[in-house]
This record gives C-alpha cells, structure tokens and sequence, in this order.
C-alpha cells in the first residue's frame, strides 16, 4: 500500500484537474442527503481504480451526479443491514433516553418519590445502556465493518450483488490476507487522525474533512485489495508435497508462480497496462 500516493491522490500524475474534482466534491458535500450519497459513489469510484489499477493514478470526476448517488444508495444500503443489530440498540436506547424525562418531571410533583432518587436510578439505566452499546460496538459494530469492507473488495472483482452476503467467504478472505487488512485499517486510523487534526487547526479543514477521507479510504482500500503485499495462501497439501523427498526450502512463491495462468504471466511480464478506462474522459 502506498500511502503517499493516498494522501496526494489530488495531486497525482497523470491529467490535470485533481483539484477541480476536489473543490466539487467540497461543495457537493452541503447537498443534504443527496450530496453525501453521491460521496459516498464517489469513494467506491476511487476505490474500485485503485483496486483494478486503472491508468494513471489519479482523482476520479465527481460524476455523473446521479449514478454516483445510487451507488452510494446502494452501499448504504447494505452497510445498514450489516449494523443493523447495532442500529435497532442505538434507536432502542435513544427511545428509552428520551422517555427518561417524564419521570423526573413527575418526582417534581410527587412528595413520595424524592428526585434526588428518581435521578439515581435514571443514571443506573442510562449507565448500563450505554455499556451495552459499547460493547456492541466492539463485538458486532467493528468485526462487521471489516467483513463489509472484505465484502466491497470481493464485490468489485465478481460485480454480483449477492457476493456482499457471502460472509463466510468475506471471513475467509480477512483470514488469509490478516496483514493487510490490519495495515489497512493502521493507515486507515492514521488518515482519520491526520483529518481531525487539520480539522481543529484551520479552517478550510472544516470544507476538506469528508472529502479527504472518502478519497484517502478508498484509494487505501482499493490498494489493499490486490493483495500484492503477501504472497497467496498455501494449501497444506502443497507443503506435503513438497516435504516428501525434498531438501531444499519450500518458497510457496515459486508455486504461485507456476500455477497461475497464461494470461496472468503475460501480464507480469509486460509492464504496459492492458486496461483502459471504460470511463468517458473529459
């Protein structure tokens, strides 16, 4: 993963226009709903070039408007019924919290119930509630965030829907390429810091906040999905092969290599990009 090429993906190479696309998408974001659909669109675009490579490296056109906005219908859609456990608690709880005042307004006209008891066991609730909460968010609400990141990534290489719900191979994929997804989610982590940080230093972060991480996550994200930074998994019957007779170190690269396939070896072989960009350029 390169993680300069992520923060300065505004200011790559290739053709120009990196900044105009950015000063768009800092003004799309004031849109309510309908602009931070289209953002979120967007960053699956940048996601998706930077997992498929497309040439050269560079911010993708905050367009079309619309397409951009049921993409990001779509992903929201399906991040939601991912939390969804998390989401009913948290509307539970926000239910339960804001029924919290009529018993404190009635302690305040009745002589039996003191407030001072009444705002105990209020405190207790709410206290316990909000343990609740946290760790849900730690045991549902982190782990399925990284299975529909791992989903997103299988998603944009099949282009089938129904890959999003496939968990036990999103679970599959977290397990062997573990190192990337937690270099993934370091990087990931840093730029969030990076961003606030900037936020409570100047002004303009207030514009470029949302805007950066939607570019910065995908094009993270997009990279640590070709997993180019381990080598593939090896299967155990491999390793016995290998043992029988042998006296030499097993490389599983060297297997990899010599069992992937024709075109894959024309491709590493050749280091002009066979891709072009279905996109229309401007």
């Amino acid at each position: 993963m390169d993680f300069i090429e992520a923060l300065t993906l505004p200011f790559g190479k290739g053709k120009t226009g990196g900044i105009k696309r950015m000063l768009t998408a800092m003004l799309t974001q004031f849109v309510p709903i309908y602009g931070q659909l289209v953002l979120m669109g967007w960053w699956h675009t940048v996601m998706e070039r930077a997992q498929h490579r497309t040439q050269p490296v560079e911010l993708p056109p905050v367009r079309p408007f619309f397409g951009l906005a049921m993409r990001g219908l779509r992903l929201l859609i399906v991040f939601t019924l991912f939390q969804l456990p998390l989401l009913i608690w948290v509307g539970f709880f926000s239910l339960a919290a804001s029924f919290g005042l009529p018993p404190i307004i009635i302690t305040l006209i009745n002589e039996e119930v003191t407030f001072d008891e009444t705002m105990a066991s209020y405190g207790a609730v709410a206290g316990s509630g909000l343990l609740v909460l946290l760790l849900l968010v730690f045991a549902w609400g982190i782990p399925m965030l990284i299975v529909f990141w791992s989903s997103l990534m299988r998603f944009n290489e099949t282009g089938d829907f129904a890959t999003f719900f496939d968990l036990s191979a999103a679970a599959r994929q977290i397990k062997e390429h573990r190192n990337t997804f937690f270099m993934m989610t370091l990087f990931i982590v840093l730029g969030v810091v990076m961003a606030f940080v900037a936020l409570s230093i100047t002004v303009i972060g207030v514009l470029f906040f949302i805007p950066f991480l939607m570019y910065y996550t995908g094009s993270i994200m997009g990279q640590a999905a070709r997993f180019e930074d381990l080598p593939p998994p090896v299967s155990r019957t491999q390793t016995q092969n290998h043992a029988v007779g042998s006296t030499q170190p097993y490389h599983p690269q060297s297997d990899a290599a010599a069992t992937q396939s024709p075109t894959r070896q024309v491709a590493d072989s050749d280091q002009t990009p066979r891709l072009e960009s279905l996109e229309p350029k401007e």
